[in-house]
């Protein structure tokens, strides 16, 4: 008899392990079945009418239908339903919200080994946007995998996302925004701010980021750690995908592959892209990206004083001073009005 469980950090981190050195094809995804109880917003849920979410605990039931288009139409701020006395305090204690999508290992017993298993994966595929309102006050204290706004999410478009004030604790595959984004997506003109903790595979944005996918005029404002594991980076924790127009100006702290913007660049391309937080690591860090297999980085940068790295090859390292600098990113437009005259960022879609 199978045993459904979600997917432990600590119980599956060869699984983690092994996946990271693999050249990702499509990861096979469950159709999980709309829940009767559906959504209580207006809208139908399709891309010429979406779910209008006004409410946390609509944003809760988008969970019941994780194939449907769904818009903000209110800012929500999670605080008080996260907390003691709150509906989603209610459901999930003090773990904090879960995470949409999930993996959820199916394990038996086997008389040689101890068990046998293996994993459904069930993500989110449908749409999200924003519509210039933000969500705040997201919080997460798990041990599980696939932590974020999204724990894993397949095929999905994101535009417009505001995240404010994030506090992330997961294990491995740990985003603001997204723990880990399977197969073809996007993510445009999205940002968060805040704190983002794992152990491995973790991001400011997200956790893990793969083949075909695209980020586009995005950015995250967040501290992120993993003091005992690697794969760790400003905006992404592992990317495969082509970065564009996007910055991170959090500070990297990781074991290992810690990168300003990116921890690990496997493949892919990065274009007029920065990053200004401080990185520290042990072995392979860097200003911009921390370990680089393949792929083309085109017209990005570092700042060498802030981020208190000076590699080569994986960017372009100039100084605080130089980042203030137009001449600097001449024929960088996109460049030019991400940084304005803070050199720091701002809200990319004014």
């Amino acid at each position: 008899m199978y045993v459904g469980r979600k997917r432990k950090g600590a119980t599956r981190g060869l699984i983690v392990v092994l996946s990271l050195m693999m050249c990702f094809a499509l990861i096979p995804v469950q159709n999980v079945k709309a829940d009767p109880s559906g959504f209580s917003g207006a809208g139908s849920g399709i891309e010429s009418d979406p779910y209008v979410i006004m409410t946390a605990e609509q944003l809760d039931e988008l969970r019941n239908d994780m194939q449907a288009h769904y818009q903000l139409g209110a800012d929500i701020d999670l605080a008080a339903y996260l907390s003691d006395g709150g509906t989603g305090y209610a459901k999930w204690g003090a773990s904090g919200w879960d995470p949409i999508g999930y993996v959820e290992d199916y394990c038996f017993p086997d008389p040689f080994i101890g068990e046998i298993c293996s994993e459904n994966t069930y993500a989110f595929t449908g749409s999200f946007d924003g519509n210039g309102y933000t969500i705040s006050n997201l919080k997460i204290n798990t041990t599980e995998d696939y932590s974020g706004l999204f724990g894993i999410v397949a095929g999905a478009h994101f535009e417009d996302v505001k995240l404010e004030d994030v506090d992330i604790a997961g294990a491995s595959f740990t985003g603001g925004l997204i723990g880990e984004m399977a197969n073809s997506g996007t993510i445009e003109h999205s940002y968060v701010t805040g704190s983002v903790e794992g152990v491995t595979v973790v991001g400011g944005l997200a956790g893990r980021i793969n083949n075909g996918s695209i980020v586009r005029e995005s950015y995250a404002d967040v501290d992120v750690t993993s003091t005992i594991g690697g794969y760790v980076g400003g905006l992404v924790g592992t990317n495969y995908a082509d970065i564009e127009n996007s910055y991170a100006t959090g500070n990297v702290v990781a074991y290992n592959q810690a990168g300003g913007l990116v921890g690990v660049f496997a493949t892919g391309t990065i274009m007029n892209s920065y990053a200004t937080g401080a990185v520290t690591g042990n072995s392979d860090t860097g200003g911009l990206i921390g370990k680089m297999n393949t792929g083309t980085v085109t017209s990005s940068y570092y700042d060498v004083n802030t981020t208190g790295q000076s590699d080569t090859g994986k960017g372009i390292g100039k100084t605080t001073a130089e980042m203030h600098q137009e001449a600097t990113f001449t024929g960088s437009d996109s460049i030019l009005r991400m940084c304005g005259e803070s050199g720091k960022g701002s809200n990319i879609r004014n």
